[in-house]
């Protein structure tokens, strides 16, 4: 029992506890040191790389920015809109109401018409889908519309693809931003090269 509680030496006056402690710590930074060179070798200075990492700058589909005319009469929606489509370089251009619709129909050129199924009847108008006439007589087929709505059913869909060839018909507690991103562009057609990024 006494020679148990004896620490045993090692033949240079140290206790072999010690000895191996030490001996683990070394091995144990070995092994550390040995992960990092071949981390470093395979993906260069690690802490390096780290720092000069910067965002990777986002591609826009459209090289020149599209205009977009957004037919709708809450300023939320207007809001949402102006930001979805400016993310793609896409220029919103808005109307409220039915006069300042025909307005802009009448003096200026789009490339894509998002159109309120449900106006503020407060305007004097609304059904979004008395626009279409109007639209087609402006720009033929040449330019695709898509309907958002709040309220607007099956029937009204029905109108909207069979009558006037919509490009989609999309209810607004069920829009997706990104996805409305990608339609919006598949509508109008990449001019950069990036439309697989975006697709």
């Amino acid at each position: 029992r006494r020679q148990r509680q004896m620490c045993i030496r090692d033949s240079s006056g140290g206790d072999v506890e010690s000895v191996l402690t030490g001996l683990a710590k070394m091995v144990e930074a070995t092994i550390k040191a040995t992960a990092g060179k071949k981390r470093e070798l395979r993906n260069g200075p690690v802490l390096q790389a780290n720092r000069d990492r910067s965002p990777v700058p986002v591609q826009k589909p459209f090289a020149k920015a599209k205009r977009v005319l957004v037919i709708e009469d809450e300023a939320g929606w207007q809001r949402r809109l102006d930001r979805i489509l400016g993310e793609i370089n896409c220029t919103s251009v808005t109307a409220e109401t039915y006069d300042q619709a025909l307005d802009l129909l009448n003096t200026t050129d789009f490339d894509l018409v998002i159109v309120d199924l449900n106006l503020d009847k407060s305007t004097g108008y609304a059904d979004g889908l008395e626009l279409m006439p109007r639209i087609r007589d402006r720009f033929g087929g040449q330019v695709p519309v898509i309907i958002l709505t709040g309220t607007g059913g099956l029937e009204e869909q029905r109108r909207a693809f069979k009558d006037y060839q919509v490009y989609d018909f999309i209810q607004k507690a069920k829009l997706d931003f990104a996805e409305l991103q990608r339609l919006v562009i598949q509508a109008v057609g990449c001019d950069n090269g990036q439309g697989s990024h975006w697709l």
